[in-house]
């Protein structure tokens, strides 16, 4: 009788293992490690953040689903861990997470197997889980890769090879692309190969390295539709941020040459946009003064007063975009153009022409109490305290929800005393 009852219990457990999604271990990673270890099974990692909204989609509709949960409690040691807080910090920074879910698979001694940024589907859970298992048997460990290369920096085969398993754990190579293309120059031998790894790595690719020249040169040799616009749309942005820290004019103009984004809702940037954006976050006021005011007067605010009165997309010059999107985006711009003369309010004449374009803009959306208490914010940064408060005192008679209102009301508050800082200045 204990032997039947201790059977039923078995079952029953058992079903229950089946029956629910991934269960994840609740210890230390030291803990996980060893478990894993001491079972001989690779790690599943989910490495998240409290305010990620992809992570907790994974974690609501994902995991809990007992065809994932199968596989990876019969296969896997399971993890989670928050990548802000406690040991998610250094793990995050040792497996080069950089964004959010960022889902791990390791071997039990924790060498990286494969990386997935961004979410998975149910179907796609499974696949990549099963791959993991397959590739674990025929695969050698990064760590063996690691040692190789150091004896093997120099010999572009190896590289090559290299590359391309770091390509699919989705590791950083930006320096390891460099070191190959500079060893191997034009060569036009295994094209594909080395197309398909550049577009492999183009969330790391800038529009200055040599893997783009050759990426350029071979442009016809990218086999996956839309891939080489995706690329090069992803180094030029790449691009664009390393010229924003660099401060580099130059890389700026080369970014400009390549940007190819196309969406319908967000139309190309403008190369005075650009520049505009480049000399503000630069810092280099003469030129932001002198291009804004430009701007501004000649394109921006004409167009601005187009769109916001028209009634359909017949009665603007683009016919393409939806009106209600050009809106949005016009809205948006306007509001960083503002903060923009707000921060570089050293100059006076901008801080003066800033608050004239805020006053026109409150023409055409005068219920807009963001934009009116951005008005109060110029004002209060040229002097005129009456006008800041009593505009700022518009704005929060004009809100219609309760937490806007508390957040206008507290940068009153401060502007009345005059204590008002740059955090709240911008809201």
């Amino acid at each position: 009788m204990k032997r039947i009852f201790a059977s039923i219990a078995f079952l029953l457990v058992a079903q229950i293992l089946f029956a629910q999604g991934i269960v994840f271990e609740h210890g230390t990673w030291d803990e996980v490690l060893a478990k894993a270890q001491k079972e001989n099974k690779p790690i599943f990692m989910d490495v998240y953040t409290s305010w990620c909204g992809p992570c907790k989609k994974m974690a609501n509709e994902i995991f809990p689903q007992a065809e994932v949960g199968n596989i990876y409690n019969t296969s896997y040691i399971n993890y989670k861990i928050d990548a802000e807080k406690g040991e998610g910090i250094d793990i995050a920074k040792k497996y080069a997470v950089s964004a959010y879910p960022t889902l791990i698979y390791l071997n039990p001694d924790g060498e990286m197997l494969y990386k997935q940024v961004g979410t998975m589907n149910v179907k796609e859970s499974v696949a990549i889980a099963q791959k993991v298992l397959n590739d674990r048997q025929k695969h050698k460990p990064m760590a063996v890769w690691e040692k190789e290369y150091a004896a093997n920096s120099t010999n572009p085969a190896f590289l090559l090879n290299y590359l391309t398993v770091r390509s699919e754990l989705k590791m950083n190579n930006t320096e390891l692309l460099e070191q190959y293309f500079t060893l191997t120059g034009e060569d036009a031998s295994q094209v594909t190969q080395k197309v398909n790894m550049i577009t492999n790595n183009a969330r790391n690719l800038t529009l200055d390295s040599k893997a783009f020249a050759y990426l350029l040169q071979h442009k016809d040799s990218v086999t996956q539709k839309g891939m080489y616009v995706y690329t090069v749309d992803r180094a030029t942005e790449n691009t664009r941020s390393k010229a924003f820290k660099n401060k580099d004019e130059k890389l700026m103009a080369q970014t400009l040459a390549f940007n190819t984004v196309k969406s319908p809702s967000y139309p190309r940037r403008t190369a005075e946009e650009e520049w505009i954006s480049f000399y503000g976050h630069t810092n280099q006021s003469d030129k932001l003064k002198t291009l804004l005011i430009s701007f501004m007067e000649q394109t921006f605010l004409p167009t601005y007063k187009e769109v916001s009165q028209a009634k359909t997309e017949q009665d603007v010059m683009n016919k393409e975009t939806p009106l209600g999107a050009q809106k949005n985006i016009l809205q948006s711009k306007a509001q960083q153009i503002i903060l923009m003369v707000i921060k570089d309010s050293v100059d006076k004449k901008l801080l003066k022409k800033g608050i004239e374009w805020q006053q026109q803009l409150l023409t055409y959306v005068p219920t807009n109490v963001t934009s009116m208490s951005h008005l109060a914010s110029l004002y209060y940064k040229a002097g005129d305290k009456k006008k800041a408060l009593s505009t700022q005192e518009e704005a929060i008679a004009k809100s219609k929800d309760e937490k806007t209102k508390t957040r206008l009301t507290e940068k009153y508050n401060h502007m009345k005393a005059g204590d008002l800082d740059d955090k709240m200045l911008y809201m």
